[in-house]
């Protein structure tokens, strides 16, 4: 769907009376756009490897707060982080061929980890504050 707007954008310009250089900078931004869109789908492709689990330690810890209360908290958000670190071992020592793909595709190791985890602990938050919100 987005690359048929992104072709449809540019497949459009031909038809409009703009200059050169007003033509170039919208295929520049298109192709910064297509780009975007490629990182963030190699990124999410790379976060189902753990998604299941990731979600199910954070659905547990929603549990826990909307029966407790808040009080629980800090102990579950490092038992989060924890539970994190340990699934950054296991892939590293199981999946580390994987980053080369990755890596010829232009996402460094570092935004892999950096952007999922990123992602994953403001789920987190979100959620339990959400939870804690609703009871």
């Amino acid at each position: 769907m987005i690359k048929i707007i992104i072709f449809h954008t540019i497949s459009s310009l031909n038809h409009q009376q703009l200059t050169g250089q007003d033509i170039n900078t919208r295929k520049h931004q298109a192709a910064i756009l297509m780009q975007l869109f490629k990182t963030i789908r190699l990124i999410w492709t790379f976060y189902r490897n753990f998604v299941f689990v990731s979600l199910l330690i954070t659905m547990s810890c929603v549990k826990v707060i909307w029966e407790t209360g808040f009080n629980w908290f800090g102990l579950l958000f490092w038992g989060k982080l924890a539970t994190l670190g340990l699934l950054f071992y296991f892939i590293n020592s199981y999946k580390h061929q994987e980053y080369y793909y990755y890596q010829n595709l232009g996402v460094s190791k570092v935004r892999l980890w950096g952007s999922t985890l990123l992602f994953d602990s403001c789920l987190f938050i979100f959620l339990t504050v959400l939870a804690y919100k609703l009871k």
